[in-house]
């Protein structure tokens, strides 16, 4: 096997590697661990729904207090509750994992720790600090009602507190938008008070962000259903309440969603390019291997677009993925588009895109956002034309 095609078939073996699993039956997740003190009782999972929580499985903790339950993975990433008795714990599921929780029955709900799931550790993580900040504004209060507070001090400390908070689940939204932590931390409230209130302008672009992400990246998900009508009736409802004609094209333009698609990778001169400079054109987004047989058929297919609307701002970002340096460097000055290039076989791209296979398309609104993968090559221009 020559070299490039041992680089190609690295690649394209790593993407098909979760196709052969897939076809091998349902796939299955396994949550699993030990709580000290717990010995003898029942562990509840439930999956938690838009409208509610339905019963998926339970478990008998043995007495030395471990517990497991292997239960049917979602279709789609999805949100489920473990619940010990009155206290529960939250967990992220995304495909096939195995989550480990430990800890004990006496802080089940708050001194748990978790291995094997990013997603369900940031839940818990926003979880403890809304507690944390709760507790502070119930302090605060009773300090208030005792006279020990003025008020101006109380509101005060009372916004530096919430704003804390605020700012933790902002970062956890904007850097896992496609993500259950954004959608989680979208919902959460403090105090009996919307974090994220949908009919103030500034947060409901948080909501069009992580709505924007989920209807790419999981269009036909329950979730993503319902939180892009939900946004987008919100979106409504405010600016029914401002006067102004419902729009529902409206965009979110204070949250960035490019942040998170934003590649940037060496060009000819070696110097990065980044996909969000082109912000303010319609892009394809392309990811290739030039050494493929098909790649000079694919690239024609793109040139024809690429000719027929570069005069209405229109450009391709084109990602090479594992072609030798001079090989790329051949192909690439070629083509009149902007060309870069990823050496890592094993880049995060093909994860961040839910790449399945190559080439790959994905076609980019002017503010930034993804708005279609495009399957076939031969609808190249029709796509372009809908959205320019």
């Amino acid at each position: 096997m020559t070299t490039k095609n041992l680089i190609r078939f690295s690649l394209l073996l790593s993407l098909a590697i979760g196709f052969t699993a897939c076809k091998k039956g349902k796939s299955h997740f396994i949550v699993k661990g030990k709580i000290e003190g717990a010995a003898d009782s029942t562990l509840y999972l439930y999956k938690r729904g838009i409208t509610g929580a339905d019963l998926v499985d339970s478990a008998k903790i043995g007495k030395n207090a471990t517990f497991e339950i292997k239960t049917e993975s979602p279709q789609y990433p999805d949100l489920y509750v473990l619940a010990l008795g009155k206290q529960m714990v939250n967990l992220a599921v995304d495909s096939i994992e195995t989550i480990e929780l430990s800890g004990k029955y006496k802080d089940f709900a708050t001194g748990y720790e978790l291995k094997g799931s990013a997603q369900s550790d940031l839940i818990r993580k926003l979880y403890l600090k809304q507690l944390e900040v709760g507790k502070t504004l119930t302090q605060l209060k009773s300090q208030l009602d005792k006279k020990e507070l003025a008020d101006s001090a109380y509101q005060t400390r009372a916004r530096q507190s919430t704003a804390a908070y605020r700012e933790m689940a902002k970062n956890i939204i904007l850097n896992n938008l496609r993500d259950l932590s954004a959608y989680y931390a979208l919902f959460q409230q403090i105090d009996g008070y919307t974090v994220f209130d949908p009919l103030v302008k500034e947060d409901s672009r948080y909501y069009a962000a992580v709505a924007t992400a989920w209807d790419t990246y999981h269009p036909k998900s329950p979730r993503a259903e319902h939180l892009k009508s939900y946004t987008l009736n919100t979106l409504a409802r405010r600016r029914a309440l401002e006067g102004k004609a419902p729009n529902i094209m409206d965009k979110a333009t204070a949250v960035d969603p490019s942040e998170f698609y934003n590649i940037s990778l060496p060009g000819l001169d070696e110097r990065n390019i980044a996909l969000k400079s082109l912000r303010g054109k319609t892009v394809l987004l392309d990811f290739t291997v030039y050494q493929d047989e098909n790649a000079p058929a694919h690239n024609v297919a793109l040139n024809k677009a690429y000719q027929k609307f570069k005069d209405s701002g229109f450009t391709i970002y084109q990602v090479s993925f594992g072609t030798p340096i001079h090989l790329w460097r051949t192909s690439a000055s070629n083509l009149p588009w902007v060309c870069v290039r990823e050496d890592n076989t094993n880049s995060d791209l093909t994860t961040r895109f839910n790449i399945q296979s190559l080439p790959a398309m994905f076609l980019i609104n002017k503010q930034g956002e993804i708005v279609k993968r495009i399957e076939n090559k031969d609808n190249i221009s029709e796509e372009v034309a809908k959205v320019l």
